[in-house]
């Protein structure tokens, strides 16, 4: 894989790990310490969270520098666990407890490297994908293909066309 691609991948995943689904993971250090006045992020870690539309299976894939895991929770014969039992709730915490054991001393932990020279991050607008010069979300993209602002540029939909339109 490009490496900038991967880069740009590991950015999204990072995002679920630390804003999203898998939020939960940024107490690493704190489970793995018991020190609960250490700051969150301490350990640098990405993932995924992931449930079933039945309830049947919640997973978490997670990795740090230099380590990969997946915890999954469910039942050997197919059965629900019961609705709001997800990924982020029941197999993130398994996950955290493999891992804590990966990392009794937190300030030892390998952080991830930076990006490659033709990852650009700009700040965007979430609600329209244009450029920012303050606020907004700060996105890796490869260099030249940052959004240029351009109104009605070719097929460059607005999010409002997108959830307005009839199809």
């Amino acid at each position: 894989m490009d490496p900038s691609t991967a880069y740009i991948t590991h950015y999204l995943l990072r995002q679920v790990a630390t804003v999203g689904t898998g939020s939960h993971s940024n107490d690493l250090a704190r489970w793995a310490t018991g020190n609960y006045d250490l700051p969150g992020g301490l350990i640098q870690v990405a993932g995924k969270t992931g449930t079933t539309n039945d309830y049947k299976d919640g997973w978490f894939v997670g990795y740090s520098a230099d380590v990969v895991t997946a915890a999954w929770t469910g039942f050997d014969k197919p059965a629900k666990m019961g609705a709001g039992f997800t990924g982020g709730d029941i197999s993130l915490p398994t996950w955290m407890k493999y891992m804590s054991k990966r990392y009794p001393d937190p300030y030892k932990a390998t952080k991830f490297p930076d990006p490659p020279s033709d990852v650009t991050s700009i700040r965007i607008n979430q609600s329209n994908g244009r450029v920012v010069s303050a606020g907004g979300l700060m996105m890796p993209m490869l260099a030249g293909t940052e959004p240029q602002n351009e109104v009605g540029a070719a097929g460059q939909m607005t999010v409002k066309d997108l959830t307005m339109e009839d199809y």
